[in-house]
């Protein structure tokens, strides 16, 4: 079972000073309300519109290894019936 919870924030680019790569920042600061994001050679300046938006969810999921465990509980149980049912038989 996984939780994720998540915050999001609609913004407005307010500023871009040369070819912004976002999957490389390496400074952020904040003016304000204005965020800055820096890079080589680039900078963007966002401003915030409206409130944060925040979302929960409750993942779940059954891996191999929890229907392989489920599997030999069940398989021990019905070996104990038959074990038991061995026993009075005789």
């Amino acid at each position: 079972m996984y939780k994720v919870c998540a915050r999001v924030r609609e913004v407005k680019v307010v500023e871009t000073v040369g070819t912004p790569k976002w999957e490389k920042f390496v400074a952020v600061s904040r003016l304000g309300r204005n965020l800055t994001l820096a890079g080589s050679g680039w900078q963007v300046t966002l401003e915030p519109v409206g409130a944060v938006k925040e979302d929960r969810k409750v993942l779940k999921c059954v891996t191999m290894y929890d229907i392989l465990m489920i599997l030999g509980a069940v398989g021990a149980i019905v070996s104990a019936v038959f074990s038991i049912l061995g026993f009075f038989m005789r």
